[in-house]
Protein backbone atom coordinates (compact mmCIF):
# COMPACT_ATOMS: atom_id res chain seq x y z
CA UNK A 1 0.00 0.00 0.00
CA UNK A 2 1.26 3.51 -1.11
CA UNK A 3 2.37 5.88 2.00
CA UNK A 4 0.10 8.42 2.39
CA UNK A 5 0.92 11.87 1.34
CA UNK A 6 1.32 14.33 4.02
CA UNK A 7 2.44 18.04 4.01
CA UNK A 8 4.32 19.32 6.63
CA UNK A 9 1.42 21.17 7.86
CA UNK A 10 -0.05 18.07 8.58
CA UNK A 11 2.72 15.86 9.49
CA UNK A 12 3.05 18.08 12.69
CA UNK A 13 -0.76 18.09 13.00
CA UNK A 14 -0.39 14.38 13.58
CA UNK A 15 2.14 14.41 15.89
CA UNK A 16 -0.31 16.71 17.88
CA UNK A 17 -2.89 14.47 17.97
CA UNK A 18 -0.77 10.91 18.42
CA UNK A 19 0.84 12.50 21.98
CA UNK A 20 -2.29 13.22 23.35
CA UNK A 21 -4.41 15.88 24.98
CA UNK A 22 -2.14 16.62 28.09
CA UNK A 23 1.03 17.11 26.18
CA UNK A 24 -0.18 18.70 23.37
CA UNK A 25 -2.37 21.25 24.95
CA UNK A 26 0.70 22.65 26.70
CA UNK A 27 2.35 22.86 23.52
CA UNK A 28 -0.09 24.71 21.21
CA UNK A 29 0.36 27.89 23.24
CA UNK A 30 3.81 28.26 21.85
CA UNK A 31 2.54 28.14 18.15
CA UNK A 32 1.76 31.80 16.56
CA UNK A 33 -1.85 32.36 16.05
CA UNK A 34 -1.78 31.96 12.33
CA UNK A 35 0.69 28.59 12.48
CA UNK A 36 -1.81 27.35 15.01
CA UNK A 37 -5.14 28.08 12.92
CA UNK A 38 -2.65 25.98 10.00
CA UNK A 39 -2.57 23.04 12.15
CA UNK A 40 -6.19 22.80 12.85
CA UNK A 41 -7.13 23.19 9.35
CA UNK A 42 -4.53 20.35 8.62
CA UNK A 43 -6.07 18.36 11.10
CA UNK A 44 -9.42 18.40 9.94
CA UNK A 45 -8.31 17.24 6.49
CA UNK A 46 -6.88 14.00 8.00
CA UNK A 47 -8.67 11.15 8.19
CA UNK A 48 -7.28 7.75 9.39
CA UNK A 49 -3.51 7.46 9.11
CA UNK A 50 -2.29 3.83 8.68
CA UNK A 51 -0.42 2.38 11.41
CA UNK A 52 2.61 1.82 9.78
CA UNK A 53 2.68 5.17 8.28
CA UNK A 54 2.13 6.73 11.72
CA UNK A 55 5.14 4.99 13.08
CA UNK A 56 7.41 5.94 10.03
CA UNK A 57 6.59 9.68 10.70
CA UNK A 58 6.94 9.47 14.47
CA UNK A 59 9.97 7.06 14.37
CA UNK A 60 12.17 10.03 15.92
CA UNK A 61 9.91 10.50 19.02
CA UNK A 62 9.12 7.87 22.01
CA UNK A 63 8.09 4.36 21.24
CA UNK A 64 4.91 4.68 22.30
CA UNK A 65 3.92 7.44 20.32
CA UNK A 66 3.92 4.72 17.28
CA UNK A 67 1.90 2.26 19.60
CA UNK A 68 -2.09 1.95 18.71
CA UNK A 69 -4.13 1.18 15.89
CA UNK A 70 -3.82 4.36 13.90
CA UNK A 71 -5.24 7.50 14.00
CA UNK A 72 -8.74 8.57 13.76
CA UNK A 73 -11.06 11.46 13.34
CA UNK A 74 -8.05 14.10 13.61
CA UNK A 75 -10.30 17.20 13.61
CA UNK A 76 -11.96 16.77 16.40
CA UNK A 77 -9.35 15.22 18.39
CA UNK A 78 -7.66 18.66 17.41
CA UNK A 79 -10.84 20.85 18.95
CA UNK A 80 -10.29 18.09 21.63
CA UNK A 81 -6.92 19.65 22.28
CA UNK A 82 -7.85 23.15 21.85
CA UNK A 83 -10.40 22.94 24.22
CA UNK A 84 -8.01 21.11 26.98
CA UNK A 85 -5.28 23.99 26.25
CA UNK A 86 -7.42 27.36 25.91
CA UNK A 87 -9.99 29.17 27.94
CA UNK A 88 -13.28 29.75 26.90
CA UNK A 89 -12.49 33.48 26.20
CA UNK A 90 -9.59 32.29 24.54
CA UNK A 91 -10.37 29.90 21.63
CA UNK A 92 -13.42 32.79 21.18
CA UNK A 93 -10.10 35.04 20.58
CA UNK A 94 -8.87 31.80 18.05
CA UNK A 95 -12.23 31.66 16.37
CA UNK A 96 -12.79 35.35 15.63
CA UNK A 97 -8.93 36.30 14.72
CA UNK A 98 -11.08 39.88 13.22
CA UNK A 99 -11.13 40.80 17.31
CA UNK A 100 -8.94 42.55 18.93
CA UNK A 101 -7.02 40.60 21.42
CA UNK A 102 -8.28 42.96 24.58
CA UNK A 103 -5.00 43.49 26.83
CA UNK A 104 -6.26 43.87 30.97
CA UNK A 105 -4.22 47.12 31.96
CA UNK A 106 -1.72 46.10 34.56
CA UNK A 107 -1.51 42.63 34.08
CA UNK A 108 1.39 42.12 32.33
CA UNK A 109 3.18 44.42 34.94
CA UNK A 110 2.10 43.00 37.84
CA UNK A 111 2.82 39.24 36.66
CA UNK A 112 6.41 39.51 35.73
CA UNK A 113 7.55 42.46 38.78
CA UNK A 114 6.00 39.38 40.59
CA UNK A 115 8.50 37.29 39.34
CA UNK A 116 11.43 39.41 39.72
CA UNK A 117 10.66 39.11 43.34
CA UNK A 118 9.71 35.08 43.54
CA UNK A 119 12.53 33.11 45.33
CA UNK A 120 14.59 31.94 42.47
CA UNK A 121 13.91 28.02 43.97
CA UNK A 122 10.50 28.51 43.99
CA UNK A 123 10.71 30.04 40.68
CA UNK A 124 13.10 27.46 38.98
CA UNK A 125 10.57 24.76 40.73
CA UNK A 126 7.68 25.63 38.41
CA UNK A 127 10.35 26.07 35.36
CA UNK A 128 11.70 22.48 35.52
CA UNK A 129 7.88 21.36 35.23
CA UNK A 130 7.78 23.29 31.34
CA UNK A 131 9.28 22.75 28.38
CA UNK A 132 12.48 24.17 27.09
CA UNK A 133 11.08 26.64 25.09
CA UNK A 134 8.83 27.88 27.98
CA UNK A 135 11.68 28.35 30.41
CA UNK A 136 14.02 30.46 27.34
CA UNK A 137 10.56 32.40 26.73
CA UNK A 138 9.92 33.38 30.57
CA UNK A 139 13.80 33.98 30.82
CA UNK A 140 13.62 35.95 28.29
CA UNK A 141 11.34 38.23 30.09
CA UNK A 142 13.28 38.13 33.48
CA UNK A 143 16.23 40.53 34.42
CA UNK A 144 19.34 39.30 33.98
CA UNK A 145 20.15 39.02 37.41
CA UNK A 146 16.97 37.41 37.83
CA UNK A 147 17.63 34.33 35.36
CA UNK A 148 21.11 34.45 36.68
CA UNK A 149 19.93 32.98 39.97
CA UNK A 150 17.38 30.36 38.81
CA UNK A 151 19.95 28.91 35.96
CA UNK A 152 21.93 27.21 39.23
CA UNK A 153 18.84 25.43 40.07
CA UNK A 154 18.40 23.78 36.06
CA UNK A 155 19.86 20.76 35.21
CA UNK A 156 22.94 21.10 32.81
CA UNK A 157 20.90 19.41 30.22
CA UNK A 158 17.91 22.13 30.32
CA UNK A 159 20.89 25.14 30.90
CA UNK A 160 22.19 23.82 27.61
CA UNK A 161 18.58 23.30 25.91
CA UNK A 162 17.44 27.19 27.17
CA UNK A 163 20.38 28.80 25.87
CA UNK A 164 20.14 27.92 22.28
CA UNK A 165 16.36 28.79 22.38
CA UNK A 166 17.11 32.12 24.01
CA UNK A 167 19.99 32.35 21.38
CA UNK A 168 17.34 31.14 18.06
CA UNK A 169 14.30 32.95 19.68
CA UNK A 170 12.07 35.21 17.21
CA UNK A 171 9.29 37.41 17.58
CA UNK A 172 6.17 35.87 19.96
CA UNK A 173 2.55 36.17 19.13
CA UNK A 174 0.36 38.62 21.18
CA UNK A 175 -1.53 35.70 21.71
CA UNK A 176 1.15 33.21 22.66
CA UNK A 177 1.83 35.78 25.47
CA UNK A 178 -1.16 36.47 26.89
CA UNK A 179 -1.92 32.65 27.06
CA UNK A 180 1.50 32.47 29.45
CA UNK A 181 1.28 35.06 30.92
CA UNK A 182 -2.22 33.91 32.17
CA UNK A 183 -1.11 30.76 33.15
CA UNK A 184 1.54 32.33 35.21
CA UNK A 185 -0.75 34.31 37.04
CA UNK A 186 -2.85 31.23 37.54
CA UNK A 187 0.32 29.89 39.65
CA UNK A 188 1.64 32.51 41.17
CA UNK A 189 -0.89 35.27 41.82
CA UNK A 190 -4.00 33.01 42.51
CA UNK A 191 -6.07 34.15 45.49
CA UNK A 192 -4.18 37.46 45.96
CA UNK A 193 -5.45 40.73 44.67
CA UNK A 194 -3.37 41.06 41.75
CA UNK A 195 -2.12 44.06 42.29
CA UNK A 196 1.28 42.63 43.38
CA UNK A 197 0.57 43.15 47.56
CA UNK A 198 2.59 39.28 48.55
CA UNK A 199 5.32 40.90 46.29
CA UNK A 200 5.67 44.07 48.07
CA UNK A 201 5.45 42.50 51.56
CA UNK A 202 8.08 39.72 50.56
CA UNK A 203 10.66 42.30 49.68
CA UNK A 204 10.12 44.56 52.75
CA UNK A 205 10.74 41.45 54.44
CA UNK A 206 13.81 41.08 52.82
CA UNK A 207 15.00 44.50 53.39
CA UNK A 208 13.62 44.71 57.33
CA UNK A 209 16.88 41.79 57.50
CA UNK A 210 19.65 44.35 55.68
CA UNK A 211 21.30 46.93 57.18
CA UNK A 212 19.77 49.92 58.09
CA UNK A 213 22.12 51.90 56.20
CA UNK A 214 21.24 50.48 53.32
CA UNK A 215 17.67 50.63 52.91
CA UNK A 216 17.51 53.88 51.68
CA UNK A 217 19.73 53.10 48.65
CA UNK A 218 17.50 49.69 48.15
CA UNK A 219 14.26 51.96 48.01
CA UNK A 220 15.93 54.05 45.44
CA UNK A 221 16.94 51.59 43.19
CA UNK A 222 13.20 49.80 43.67
CA UNK A 223 12.24 52.84 42.56
CA UNK A 224 14.22 53.68 39.82
CA UNK A 225 13.91 49.56 38.62
CA UNK A 226 10.05 49.33 39.30
CA UNK A 227 8.72 52.67 39.17
CA UNK A 228 8.29 55.26 42.66
CA UNK A 229 4.39 53.54 43.40
CA UNK A 230 5.86 50.17 43.38
CA UNK A 231 8.73 51.99 46.14
CA UNK A 232 6.36 53.41 47.80
CA UNK A 233 4.18 50.16 48.53
CA UNK A 234 7.21 48.37 49.45
CA UNK A 235 8.44 51.41 52.08
CA UNK A 236 5.47 51.61 53.44
CA UNK A 237 5.42 48.01 54.92
CA UNK A 238 8.86 48.50 56.10
CA UNK A 239 8.99 48.16 59.93
CA UNK A 240 12.42 47.83 62.49
CA UNK A 241 11.82 47.55 65.81
CA UNK A 242 13.64 50.97 66.58
CA UNK A 243 10.50 52.42 64.21
CA UNK A 244 8.65 51.74 67.34
CA UNK A 245 9.46 54.79 68.91
CA UNK A 246 7.60 56.11 65.42
CA UNK A 247 4.39 54.88 66.82
CA UNK A 248 1.59 56.78 69.01
CA UNK A 249 1.30 55.52 72.24
CA UNK A 250 -2.14 54.27 72.08
CA UNK A 251 -0.58 52.01 68.69
CA UNK A 252 2.22 50.57 71.52
CA UNK A 253 -0.14 49.92 73.97
CA UNK A 254 -2.16 47.90 71.67
CA UNK A 255 1.14 46.16 70.55
CA UNK A 256 2.75 45.31 74.14
CA UNK A 257 -0.53 44.81 76.23
CA UNK A 258 0.13 41.16 77.11
CA UNK A 259 3.03 40.25 76.01
CA UNK A 260 5.05 38.46 78.22
CA UNK A 261 7.71 40.01 80.64
CA UNK A 262 10.14 37.48 78.93
CA UNK A 263 10.17 38.50 75.35
CA UNK A 264 9.77 42.35 75.74
CA UNK A 265 12.92 41.93 78.11
CA UNK A 266 14.74 39.63 74.97
CA UNK A 267 13.79 42.11 72.58
CA UNK A 268 15.19 45.19 74.11
CA UNK A 269 18.56 43.39 74.79
CA UNK A 270 20.62 45.93 73.01
CA UNK A 271 18.57 48.32 71.58
CA UNK A 272 18.67 52.55 72.12
CA UNK A 273 17.45 54.45 75.21
CA UNK A 274 14.73 56.05 73.53
CA UNK A 275 13.38 52.86 72.02
CA UNK A 276 13.58 51.41 75.38
CA UNK A 277 11.85 54.26 77.17
CA UNK A 278 9.23 54.23 74.52
CA UNK A 279 8.36 50.36 75.41
CA UNK A 280 8.03 50.91 78.82
CA UNK A 281 6.31 53.84 78.49
CA UNK A 282 3.90 51.61 76.96
CA UNK A 283 3.01 49.31 79.63
CA UNK A 284 1.74 49.22 82.84
CA UNK A 285 3.59 50.68 85.90
CA UNK A 286 4.33 46.90 87.75
CA UNK A 287 4.88 45.18 84.35
CA UNK A 288 7.88 48.33 83.91
CA UNK A 289 9.28 47.65 87.06
CA UNK A 290 9.65 44.16 86.35
CA UNK A 291 10.99 45.11 83.03
CA UNK A 292 13.66 47.49 84.34
CA UNK A 293 14.53 44.93 87.14
CA UNK A 294 15.40 41.92 84.68
CA UNK A 295 17.09 44.49 82.31
CA UNK A 296 19.24 45.67 85.37
CA UNK A 297 20.19 41.74 86.69
CA UNK A 298 20.17 40.31 83.55
CA UNK A 299 23.44 39.08 81.41
CA UNK A 300 24.10 40.68 77.76
CA UNK A 301 21.88 39.12 75.23
CA UNK A 302 22.87 36.57 72.52
CA UNK A 303 22.61 39.08 69.06
CA UNK A 304 20.43 36.11 67.16
CA UNK A 305 18.24 35.41 70.77
CA UNK A 306 17.64 39.79 70.47
CA UNK A 307 16.83 39.67 66.31
CA UNK A 308 13.86 36.54 67.68
CA UNK A 309 12.34 37.99 70.06
CA UNK A 310 12.22 41.54 68.32
CA UNK A 311 10.91 39.45 65.19
CA UNK A 312 8.06 38.60 66.99
CA UNK A 313 6.83 41.36 67.83
CA UNK A 314 7.33 42.99 64.04
CA UNK A 315 5.01 40.27 63.49
CA UNK A 316 2.29 41.20 65.82
CA UNK A 317 3.12 44.70 64.89
CA UNK A 318 2.25 44.62 61.02
CA UNK A 319 -0.68 42.09 61.77
CA UNK A 320 -2.43 44.81 63.53
CA UNK A 321 -1.42 47.24 60.84
CA UNK A 322 -3.03 44.97 58.26
CA UNK A 323 -6.02 44.78 60.54
CA UNK A 324 -6.42 48.05 60.92
CA UNK A 325 -6.21 48.39 64.26
CA UNK A 326 -2.82 50.30 64.17
CA UNK A 327 -1.35 52.75 61.56
CA UNK A 328 2.55 52.13 60.45
CA UNK A 329 4.24 55.29 60.76
CA UNK A 330 4.80 56.03 56.98
CA UNK A 331 0.87 55.30 57.84
CA UNK A 332 0.87 58.27 59.79
CA UNK A 333 2.35 60.46 57.45
CA UNK A 334 0.11 59.76 54.54
CA UNK A 335 -2.62 60.47 56.47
Amino acid sequence: MDQVALTQTQKAAAILVAIGKSRASRLIGMFKKDELRQLVDAARSLRTIPQPDLQTLVESFEAEFAEGAGLMDSGETMDNILTEGLTEEEIETFNNPDEAIVEEEGDEVDIWQALENTEAETLAEYLRQQSAQTIALICSRLSTSKTSQILPHMDVEIRKSVFARILSMQEVSPLTMRLLERNLVNHFLSGSSGNGSEAHARLAGILNEAEKTDVDLYITEISQSAGESKAAAVKARLFRFDDIIGLDKAARSSVFDGLSTDLIVSALGDTAADVKEAVMASVGQRTRRMIESELQGAPVQKPDVVRTAQREIIEIIMRLASEGQIQLPVQQEAA
